[in-house]
């Protein structure tokens, strides 16, 4: 799992009051290059965050989801730009997957759609980010 250059990184959202436990906050995806839209939803929790990965095995296709219009299209990015590094990380992945599984969070299993998931997510949760050049 890698991110870019350009400071891209995950993180908790913790700007709502409501959240006492980190486990429970929802992740999000910073990329400070991309001035404006520098902040996008990835996850309802940490553990969905990490049955994403389980599923994708490459987390950076999430840095190109605003571009997708389909499914179809998100399938056809996915098969053509990640799926041949993804089949040459196959035995890292699969012990990382594993001591996720086995040691990290017990019992995670994929997301069956990893497309529906995300558009359903930013759908029903929003994130409130002020960009500190708006103040």
């Amino acid at each position: 799992m890698g991110t870019g250059v350009g400071g891209d990184h995950f993180a908790f959202y913790t700007f709502n009051p409501s959240i006492k436990d980190l486990e429970e906050a929802p992740i999000i995806f910073i990329q400070p290059m991309f001035f404006g839209n520098a902040v996008n939803l990835v996850a309802r929790n940490l553990r969905d965050f990490l049955a994403l990965f389980i599923t994708l095995k490459e987390l950076y296709v999430i840095e190109r989801f605003k571009l997708y219009m389909s499914k179809s299209d998100f399938i056809k990015d996915y098969n053509e730009n990640y799926l041949k590094d993804i089949d040459l990380r196959e035995s890292e992945l699969k012990f990382f997957i594993e001591e996720l599984r086995d040691n990290v969070v017990e019992g995670i299993t994929e997301i069956n759609d990893a497309y529906a998931y995300i558009t359903d997510l930013r759908k029903h949760i929003s994130i409130d980010i002020k960009n500190s050049d708006d103040s």
